[in-house]
Formats: C-alpha cells, structure tokens, sequence
C-alpha cells in the first residue's frame, strides 16, 4: 500500500525500495550530494547489475525458454537534467576493472612482442571487457564474440549508434539488434569471405542518453514499426522542474565502496561461467510464478480494456523486462546480503519486479504521450486549471485549486513544464503569470 501511495504522489516516481537498505541509501545520497535524478541512477544501477552478470547467470522459466538480463536503456531528458553522469557513476566499478585489463593486457602484449623478436613461439594475450564505448555495430559484433561473458556498449548521445546501425548492410544490423534483446544466436556472414561468424549466446547491453525530441525523430519510422522502440527500456528524469542549487554534500565514502565491493563480487561470477563454460542457472519459486502469473493477467486485462492500442507491444516487452529485473535484483540481493545462493527467485524479488514492471508501464505511457503529444485528458485538464488560475500565482497556489477541481499534482507539474512560453511565463523560482493575449 505504502508504495501505491509514492506512485499516485508522482506518476513516473522511480520505485527506489526494489533494492536493498543500503542502495536505496546510495540513491538517495546521490541525489542530496549531485543532483542525480533518482530514476536516472536507480536505472543506471539495474544496468550496472545487469553487464555484471552477464551470461554467467541465467532464468529458466519454461522448458523451452531461458531470459538473460539483457537490457536496452535510454535516459530520456532535456539538456542539463543531468543524464550521463548518474550512468557513468554506476558504471564506474566495471570501467575501472576493464582499464586494469587492458593495462594487464598491453604488458602481456609487450613480452608477447618480445618473445616473438627471440624467436620463440608464444601465445598471443587476449584482452577481456565488459564496457564498451562508442563502437560502429560491426566492431561490437567482433567484440561480443570475444566476450562471451557479454558487455555493455555505452554512448552518451545513443542516437548515434542507432543511426549507424545500416551503415554497412542494409535492415542487417537493425535485425542483429532484435535478436541481441531477444537473446537469439546471431549469424553473420562475412563479405567476400566464407567465414561464417557464429555466436550462439550473445549479451550486449546497449545504454545511452538521448533528447526528447531526438529521441521521437530517431523513433518515428522503422524502429517502431519493427518493434525496436518497444524493447527500450526508457527512462524520464522525474525531478523538480527547476534546477537545484549546487551541493557541497559528497556521497560517503563507505557507500561508495559498497557499490563497488558488490559489483566486483558480481563480477567474479565469470570466473565460474569460464571454469565450468556454462551459466547458473536461476528457477521461479512456486509463489514467485503466483505472483507473476498475478501481475501478468491483471494488467493484461488493463492494456486489453482500458489503456491505448499502443500500449500493447510495450505490454509483451515488459512481461520479459519483469522476469530480467527479478534475475537482476535476486542476484544483487544475493551480493548485497554476502548469502550463498539457491538460485531461486523469492517471493519479494517477483514482487519487486513486477512493481519495477508498473514503473516501466507509467514510462511507457510518457512515451507515447512525448511521440504523439500531450494527450486529450492533459489539454482538458490544462484548460480547466488555467481557468481557475489568477493572473499571478505560485506552484502551491496551482497545486491548491488543482486539489479542488480534481487535478493532481503531477499534471500540475506537467503543466508549468509544458505550457512554459504558451499560456504562462515563469516570474521566478516557483512563480508564474499568465499570458495576456
């Protein structure tokens, strides 16, 4: 009940409480000390979790079908709504141990150089990573078949990447990008050659930020219409609409070292996934498939009743997105508690997916409302608010008078956004008027 209460407050309010105690604490430190939207860091952390383990953990929900914590995430905001740093900051521990990789890698590299000059015959080092930046889709292809463990491949503006999807082969690697979120063997063939690449359990998470209005022209046209746009995994910054004043707090320490002893933990799993070539794999608790099965018939009878015809294909993605947070945040509980596993997903850990599945159902919407406008419901109530409105008013005043003619105080929050240089103007921090027309 009490996490209902959060959501009805603030309609895309990142649910913070599916991590343990002391991520929740580090969210929330991030935000007082830097200023990281909690949805942007929450997010960054579920990626974080999820390039982590990989391939080396997997779900096995059916006999014929196993989900990986495969995920495609954008954090969608304006210019200054501070979108890449809560992404690099929890990422930080994987990019420190690839950098530690590769400086092992260039010294083997070196004697391996040396040895070669001697005369001798050794083997040529190989370098492991997890965190890829900027690569063309043909580079990552070579780089995830050399990293079975899976990696991350991370832009600050992803637009870029998806736009060079067909650079080189035409629908080919927008193809390859399906099959990479739906954890499907890729064949490649490579021209003018007979090798034939083969890669039988991809992983590659795929993350960046991206501009409202970047991301609908990225969006509108074949991405949507082959169902791309339905696997992202979008993220809206859910923060106060003006911006703070700077902190002089610093996030603590032992927070900070937590995080990493926890992701390096997580990491280690490799060791296991080589020694043995195959993942660990997860099962569904009795009363976790109960829970899911709940939340699945459920909110299938919204999306077929009441919610838009588009909310359908985001639906069937979510239902996969559910089952991958729970892999993600049973093995996060896991390093978090330092407990041996069972490699079964609780009870708790389902329904804390399926509130996250909530969450990415409220952005959903946000996105179908940022592609086609604000919806009809927004404009009715916008007009009405603006009605009872003086001249003059501040942002409590509004929330005041929305309260009385049924408005919430999130389409309050919406409308001093949007209506921004339209029907009002801001007059300072927290103040607006109307436009004399």
């Amino acid at each position: 009940m009490e996490d209902k209460k959060e959501e009805k407050g603030n309609e895309y309010k990142f649910p913070v409480k599916i991590f343990p105690p002391v991520l929740q604490k580090l969210i929330h430190e991030a935000k007082a000390s830097c200023n990281f939207p909690e949805s942007y860091m929450g997010a960054s952390m579920l990626l974080a979790f999820s390039t982590a383990i990989g391939n080396t953990c997997t779900l096995r929900i059916k006999n014929n079908r196993v989900e990986r914590p495969v995920i495609f995430l954008h954090l969608v905001g304006e210019p200054g709504s501070v979108k890449s740093h809560p992404l690099r900051s929890a990422l930080q521990p994987i990019i420190d141990r690839d950098v530690q990789k590769r400086l092992d890698y260039q010294s083997q590299y070196d004697t391996y150089q040396q040895e070669l000059k001697e005369g001798g015959h050794p083997d040529k080092p190989t370098c492991s990573q997890r965190f890829v930046q900027d690569a063309t889709p043909e580079a990552l292809v070579k780089i995830i078949a050399a990293n079975p463990a899976g990696v991350c491949n991370y832009c600050d503006e992803v637009s870029l990447f998806f736009k060079n999807l067909n650079r080189y082969s035409k629908g080919g690697f927008d193809s390859m990008m399906l099959s990479l979120f739906d954890c499907l063997p890729i064949f490649m063939d490579r021209s003018g050659t007979d090798v034939k690449v083969t890669i039988v359990n991809p992983f590659a998470n795929i993350a960046g930020t991206i501009q409202p209005d970047v991301f609908v022209k990225l969006y509108k046209g074949h991405l949507t219409e082959n169902g791309f746009l339905h696997r992202i995994m979008a993220v809206y910054n859910d923060g106060p609409d003006e911006l703070p004043y700077d902190s002089e707090l610093e996030i603590p320490s032992e927070l900070q070292e937590k995080w990493s002893d926890v992701i390096n933990s997580i990491l280690k799993l490799e060791d296991g996934f080589k020694e043995f070539a195959t993942p660990a794999e997860y099962t569904l608790s009795e009363k976790a498939k109960g829970i899911y099965s709940t939340w699945s018939r459920n909110t299938t009878d919204r999306v077929n009743m009441v919610e838009p015809h588009e909310m359908r294909g985001f639906f069937q993605k979510t239902k996969s997105y559910v089952y991958r947070v729970a892999l993600i945040l049973q093995v996060a509980k896991e390093a978090v508690e330092r407990t041996p596993s069972k490699l079964v997903i609780e009870e708790e850990t389902m329904v804390w997916a399926t509130v996250y599945g909530n969450f990415m159902l409220q952005s959903a919407r946000k996105t179908i409302d940022l592609f086609d406008g604000a919806p009809a419901y927004n404009r009715k109530a916008y007009r009405d608010l603006l009605a009872f409105l003086p001249d003059s008013f501040t942002k409590t005043l509004a929330n005041e008078i929305a309260a009385t003619i049924g408005i919430s105080e999130s389409t309050v929050d919406k409308f001093c956004k949007d209506q921004q240089g339209k029907s009002i103007v801001k007059a300072g921090r927290g103040q607006y008027q109307k436009i004399v027309k």
